[in-house]
């Protein structure tokens, strides 16, 4: 029987206090840097709850190397200071705004020789003081094209409303922009392409896709986007319960999540590439979403999660087994676990 399914969590043990995440990304100086250079990392709080902090620290890991934690990543900060002395930022005031800026050097900072990727935040002395949302870079200067805008894999809109997209590319490479099979906008041996691309509105889900070329080499991004889905009212499977259902097919289950007064449910996870889908979108039985998933494997363990009304991540609620943030890094650094799988930070 197929029992691994586990799903990731974005709420975290009742037993610790987390303020919720502020949607506020840093900027890098240089923009695209090899892990021996010097960077410099600022976050512009104005206007957020973190304004109001006096001391800030950036908490960071890498995300490739099983999520790996940096020395200082020590939490509350001020618990060993001479610790995470090298992590703290300097605040400063210029012309009306709050920045938290500090310099570093990648590796020297994370102790790796190796850094394929960064994750970072900012955060208080302790969680509950405040925090930023997750930001996840790539580290080093070979090919590769980066949606500045759109970010993220996925996004609800309004009726409406335009998406700036900003592609960015290390190098000078042909750029293109599709929306699914449509190609929208070209620039040749450019670094940048901007598109102004007015949202489909007709509740399918829809793919943004860039590709970059120069030479024989090609890198691709997506961003998927879908305005509020219809969702499909039908009744559930017999003998299902809020959860996840097995069967006798190890290839199969039924997923059930109990959501009164909300409208739609996606499920995202490591069978979809943690992208909208409209296969993915769960029907509707009075309080009741869910969808049977098949084509699993067998003794395989998946990661995912519910989107819920294009705003709310949550894991299942009767799930026994979470990916943390947090704690994943460290606990495979000691392998207290064999097997775990690290956190996505970079999927979702």
């Amino acid at each position: 029987m197929l029992r691994n399914i586990t799903c990731l969590v974005l709420l975290f043990l009742s037993s610790f206090s987390f303020a919720q995440s502020v949607d506020i990304q840093p900027t890098i100086e240089p923009e695209f840097f090899e892990p021996n250079e010097s960077i410099t990392i600022t976050y512009n709080a104005t206007g957020t709850t973190l304004a109001t902090l006096q001391e800030a620290w950036i908490w960071m890991w890498v995300p490739s190397s099983n999520n790996a934690n940096v020395p200082s990543n020590i939490n509350p900060a001020n618990s060993n200071a001479s610790v995470t002395a090298p992590a703290k930022f300097t605040k400063s005031v210029v012309a009306g705004e709050t920045l938290f800026s500090i310099t570093l050097i990648p590796e020297e900072f994370v102790g790796l020789a190796e850094i394929p990727d960064l994750g970072m935040l900012i955060k208080g002395n302790d969680w509950g003081d405040g925090q930023s949302v997750d930001y996840v870079t790539a580290v080093g200067t070979d090919f590769r094209i980066i949606l500045e805008n759109p970010t993220g894999n996925f996004a609800f809109y309004e009726n409406g409303e335009t998406i700036n997209v900003h592609l960015k590319s290390t190098q000078p490479a042909d750029l293109s922009l599709f929306v699914d099979n449509t190609l929208l906008a070209t620039e040749i041996a450019a670094t940048e392409l901007f598109f102004d691309h007015e949202v489909l509105t007709d509740g399918a889900v829809h793919t943004l896709y860039a590709i970059g070329t120069i030479n024989q080499e090609t890198d691709t991004i997506t961003h998927t986007y879908t305005i509020a889905p219809t969702t499909v009212n039908l009744a559930l499977p017999s003998g299902v319960e809020p959860g996840i259902n097995y069967y006798a097919d190890a290839t199969q289950v039924t997923l059930v999540l109990t959501a009164p007064t909300k409208n739609n449910v996606f499920v995202l996870g490591d069978f979809n590439d943690w992208q909208l889908n409209s296969d993915y979108l769960m029907n509707r039985d009075g309080d009741n979403f869910w969808l049977t998933i098949d084509g699993l494997t067998p003794q395989e363990e998946y990661r995912f999660q519910y989107l819920v009304d294009g705003v709310i991540k949550i894991a299942d609620p009767y799930t026994t087994k979470v990916s943390s943030p947090f704690d994943d890094g460290q606990i495979i650094d000691e392998n207290r676990y064999p097997g775990l799988q690290p956190y996505p930070y970079d999927l979702t």
